[in-house]
């Protein structure tokens, strides 16, 4: 049994008209990328009634200009979400604060050596040295990294942290002992 060549080509003007009408390169519409969520969290706090101005610092060595604070606030991996600067840290809900806060996140994960450090910008004389908290967490998958207390002094740096971070974000090398740690921002206040 033969098939007709009219019948042939009826199928295939059939089969044309279907890709023709289908036009795969029509351009969906494009959905908003959710924000992105730190990797890490870093959270600096001391106490409103020493009216105080600490401020925080990142840097990660393999990007010599990625130096981030109060003057270069969103920088390389790094965001200063909030810069205290005084005593007039406001309310949460109608309670006061019983804190100053900075927080500084890394919003992406890059690998190599990173570092952490604070800078007395305003303390007063009388209540000097002030007394500084600082958290690092892991927000995916939740980690808590280090806790430390240091003290701070008027126009001093305190290093308080040096860690490498891998291609999968974990934190390896960790060094917070402060007798091992150096500074690093000196040049980016001036």
């Amino acid at each position: 049994m033969r098939i007709p060549i009219c019948f042939l080509d009826m199928v295939l003007i059939l089969l044309v008209c279907m890709i023709l009408l289908y036009n795969p390169i029509t351009k969906k519409k494009e959905e908003p990328a959710p924000p992105a969520t730190a990797e890490f969290i870093l959270n600096v706090s001391w106490p409103i009634e020493d009216n105080a101005d600490i401020d925080t610092w990142g840097f990660r060595v393999d990007n010599p200009a990625s130096i981030t604070g109060f003057m270069r606030r969103e920088n390389d991996v790094f965001i200063l979400h909030n810069d205290n600067t005084s005593s007039a840290y406001g309310a949460v809900d109608g309670v006061t604060l019983l804190e100053a806060r900075e927080t500084m996140t890394i919003e992406t994960i890059k690998d190599g050596e990173y570092m952490f450090s604070l800078h007395g910008y305003r303390v007063n004389h009388d209540a000097e040295p002030v007394t500084v908290t600082v958290e690092l967490q892991k927000s995916r998958p939740f980690k808590h990294i280090f806790r430390k207390t240091v003290e701070v002094s008027h126009d001093e740096e305190v290093p308080i942290a040096s860690f490498y971070i891998d291609e999968d974000g974990h934190v390896r090398d960790l060094e917070i002992k402060q007798s091992l740690l150096e500074g690093f921002i000196g040049d980016a206040l001036r």
